[in-house]
């Protein structure tokens, strides 16, 4: 159990004249042992896929899914994905391309 922000995105992450990086806006940040199971929170774009999966699924504990540090890292594999490719992977109008 931990605190996670739960809406890592390119607009929560500010840099400054020296180029150190800030992450902000932890107003959905949550301790996940006080955020209730399958509460989808975050931008959709950069939510984990079990996150989305999951937000639907019955209350029950074999398939309850909290915010994980894991939930947080992919969020962050996705906008490193966007600095490589210079898009989001799950936007509509990229697909088709490559």
């Amino acid at each position: 159990m931990g605190v996670y922000h739960c809406d890592i995105k390119p607009e929560n992450i500010l840099l400054d004249a020296s180029d150190n990086v800030y992450l902000c806006d932890f107003g959905l940040a949550t301790d996940s042992k006080y955020l209730a199971p399958n509460v989808c929170v975050g931008s959709f774009y950069y939510m984990a896929p079990e996150r989305i999966l999951y937000s639907s699924a019955p209350l029950e504990t074999e398939t309850a899914v909290l915010p994980t540090a894991t939930s947080d890292i992919w969020s962050l594999g996705i906008i490193l994905i966007n600095l490589v490719c210079m898009r989001n992977p799950w936007l509509k109008a990229h697909q088709g391309e490559d």
